[in-house]
This record gives C-alpha cells, sequence and structure tokens, in this order.
C-alpha cells in the first residue's frame, strides 16, 4: 500500500513504476498519478481496509499526501517505509513517526565528511556555494542544504542529535529512470556540448556567464522551456493528472532530448537539491554527464572518469571539459559506459528492486520476496 500523492513526483514516479514493473508485486495507492494504473487506486476507505492486510506500507512525499490516512492505518505486522524526495537534506520526519517507521529512503542523503572544518560549515556558514563540497557531519546527519542555502538551525542540531540512535533506518534514494525518457547512444552527435541549464538561481546565472566566456567550439548554451502540449503527453501517459497539472509541467520535452541526444556532453549542476532529474536524463539518452562531483549516497554509484566527468571548481572544470574536446574518442567511451551502467542500475525498476532487497536484507520482508526480484 502506498499512500501517494495527487502531483507528478519524481521519486513517487520511480517507485510506482518500478514496483508495477516486478511481475508478482501487488500494489495499491491513493492517488490517480505518477503512474499508477486506474485499477490500483483506492479511496481512503478501502486504502486503509487493504493496508490492515499489507506486508508493506509506504508513505510517499509531496503536497496532497494524506498522512493522517496514512498513521491511520493499524498493522502491527507491516513493514512501515517513508519515501523523502525532498530537495531539502534536513529530518523530514518527527522523530515519533521515525520510530515507528522502519526505513526511510532519502533522496538527499549527502555523503559523510567527519572532520571538525565540515562540522564548523555545517553549523556556521549561511550559503553553501556551488563550487564548495558539501556533506553531512556525524553529529548533524541530516543537516537542512537547499537551493545552496544552509538553512540547519540550532534547533535542527538538537533533532539531529536526538536521531542519532536512528540513523540506522536512513538509506539513499535519488531519482529513478522513468521509461519515458529512455535513449540510445548517438554514434555521431553534432554538437561537441550543451548546457541546458535553467538559471533559476544565482549560482547557474554565474555558471552560464562563465561558460560562454570560454567560447567553446560547437556549444549549445540555453534553455529550452517546456510548452503546453508536453504536459498533455505527460497526462497522456499517466504521470501527471489532469485535476491537479502545473502551468507548464516537470517533464522535459521532445526538443529538450532531441537536443541532448545530439550532443556529445551536456552538463548539470545542482538546483533546489544536488538530485537533478537532467542528471539522469543525461545518463538515459547516451550523452556524456559532466557534473558537479557526486555528493549524495546512492546505489550502484557513478565512478568519475569512468561513467561521466567530475568537476567541484571551475577551474577543475575547464580543465576537464579542454581535456575532453581534445579526446572525443575517450568522451565516447566513457558516455556509452555512463549509459550502460545508467540504465542498469538506476532504472525506475532497478530502483524498486533495490528498496525491496533493502527490506529483505534487514530481515523486514520474507527472504522468499527474492525470487521476484531477479
Amino acid at each position: 500500500m502506498y499512500v501517494t500523492t495527487i502531483r507528478y513526483d519524481y521519486t513517487t514516479a520511480t517507485l510506482v513504476e518500478g514496483l508495477n514493473a516486478i511481475p508478482g508485486v501487488e500494489l495499491r495507492t491513493t492517488t490517480q498519478a505518477n503512474y499508477a494504473r486506474p485499477a490500483q487506486v483506492l479511496n481512503s476507505q478501502d486504502a486503509i481496509a487493504y493496508g490492515r492486510q499489507a506486508d508493506l506500507l509506504i508513505l510517499g512525499y509531496n503536497r496532497g499526501v494524506d498522512t493522517n490516512l496514512y498513521w491511520s492505518i493499524e498493522n502491527e505486522g507491516a513493514v512501515r517505509v517513508f519515501v523523502d524526495g525532498g530537495d531539502n537534506s534536513e529530518l523530514a520526519v518527527s522523530l515519533a513517526h521515525l520510530r515507528r517507521l522502519h526505513v526511510v529512503f532519502k533522496r538527499e542523503y549527502y555523503l559523510k565528511d567527519s572532520s571538525a572544518k565540515n562540522l564548523l560549515a555545517v553549523l556556521l556558514k549561511d550559503r553553501v556555494e556551488l563550487w564548495e563540497k558539501i556533506r553531512r557531519h556525524p553529529l548533524v546527519p541530516f543537516p537542512s542544504f537547499v537551493s545552496f542555502r544552509n538553512r540547519t538551525a540550532w534547533r535542527d542540531v538538537l533533532r539531529n542529535l536526538a536521531a542519532l540512535p536512528l540513523q540506522h533506518k536512513f538509506m539513499p534514494f535519488p531519482f529513478g529512470i522513468e521509461e519515458r525518457f529512455r535513449g540510445g547512444v548517438n554514434p555521431r552527435p553534432s554538437w561537441e556540448l550543451s548546457c541546458l541549464l535553467t538559471p533559476n538561481n544565482p549560482e547557474r546565472r554565474a555558471f552560464v556567464d562563465r561558460l560562454r566566456e570560454l567560447g567553446l567550439p560547437n556549444a549549445f548554451i540555453g534553455e529550452i522551456p517546456g510548452q503546453p502540449d508536453d504536459t498533455e503527453q505527460l497526462v497522456a501517459i499517466g504521470a501527471v493528472n489532469d485535476r491537479s497539472r502545473r502551468e507548464v509541467e516537470l517533464g522535459h520535452n521532445r526538443r529538450y532530448y532531441d537536443q541532448v541526444d545530439s550532443s556529445r556532453r551536456c552538463i548539470s549542476i545542482p538546483g533546489g537539491g544536488f538530485d537533478t532529474l537532467r542528471f539522469w536524463e543525461i545518463l538515459a539518452r547516451g550523452s556524456l554527464l559532466v557534473s558537479k562531483r557526486i555528493a549524495i549516497e546512492m546505489p550502484a554509484p557513478l565512478q568519475e572518469g569512468v561513467h561521466y566527468i567530475a568537476f567541484d571548481s571551475f577551474a577543475e572544470f575547464k580543465a576537464r571539459i579542454m581535456e575532453s574536446y581534445r579526446r572525443p574518442d575517450e568522451a565516447d567511451e566513457i558516455r556509452a559506459r555512463g549509459h550502460t551502467s545508467a540504465l542498469q542500475f538506476h532504472s525506475t525498476r532497478a530502483r524498486a528492486v533495490y528498496v525491496l532487497t533493502t527490506l529483505v536484507e534487514r530481515g523486514l520482508l520474507r527472504a522468499d520476496t527474492r525470487r521476484i526480484l531477479v
């Protein structure tokens, strides 16, 4: 039983689509969106009744999730999971509810740095610059990082300290590659580099300006904004509920994907959170991902220089890009490996298998569950 949002939400869409790709999984949801099939959607009364006999109760994230319904389901034998898909790396659940949950799968779960310098940065720095290394600290495992701001207050620190004995409940859960944007490797790209970033914060705007100043040959730098008909496509495939659509939905369009497909390399840098859909879209479409060095935990993590090109400073970015321009054959090898690895380990089905495997390995679901995860 998955208590879901009616809004199109990448994390919810990842898990619903992934669970539906596993034969033998019986899924029910509370809203008609995020690839839930009409027959799977239950009203509140039926959801509570179904939840009382379900093996797994999943609480989703985003506006419209009926948390009261979730916690009203009485089922002492069920495994309880929360999927936190928010941009913020904060502790997004109350301590009382955390104690009742078995596992929290968290999107913005940063890598750990135990140094005193990092602890001071978490406690005292108001702004997190694009060029800095963002990390959690063992004493503050859930700092409030969002949109390049550090909103960690002393109240948050106290909640973090209280949650320390429950840290073992957290597992990473970045976005997955939805079927709608899977693609292949283009052997003859017409662009050497594309930067399709939306300059919606000062850091991104500054990056785009500096990128233009480099004057890189055969580089596309600009936006390809969504159009109203793009939302219609998302409604048609069951991602977006027609009654809860935004004016411009979150899904990128065919023109955007055509540009990615025709590019040897594409750039991704963080936005609201470190994890962005653009990161996964680039890999899924077969372009070479050029990204801020991975700062969050993930299953089957990508390796820099093997699956993607990484940088932390603009000087490092410039050096890596110049080197890659000189070695197009090597760039093609990296993008091919990145594409293969992404489709194998980071599809929506792979994310769902990872969730269920985690629960089996922790002794929360029956061991024979493994037979449907092959």
